[in-house]
């Protein structure tokens, strides 16, 4: 998948979780190399890990809203 990827080149890449079941070595390889490779594209990255977040030029935080108590 990432070799069509760097093949294609898209302008837009879309990431839901890509890094979920990497660790954070590996991780970070892997976002660097798209990084560097795909500088021309806008890439959305979704993640739950905190480090990915050094790759990120903007950063959008989703937080639940606090529960009102009775």
């Amino acid at each position: 998948m990432f070799a069509r990827l760097l093949l294609n080149r898209p302008k837009l890449l879309l990431l839901d979780e890509t890094t979920s079941a990497l660790d954070e070595n590996s991780a970070l390889e892997l976002l660097a190399l798209l990084k560097a490779e795909l500088h021309d594209s806008a890439i959305v990255l979704v993640s739950h890990q905190s480090f990915v977040d050094q790759f990120a030029e903007q950063q959008i935080l989703l937080v639940e809203p606090a529960s009102e108590k009775s």
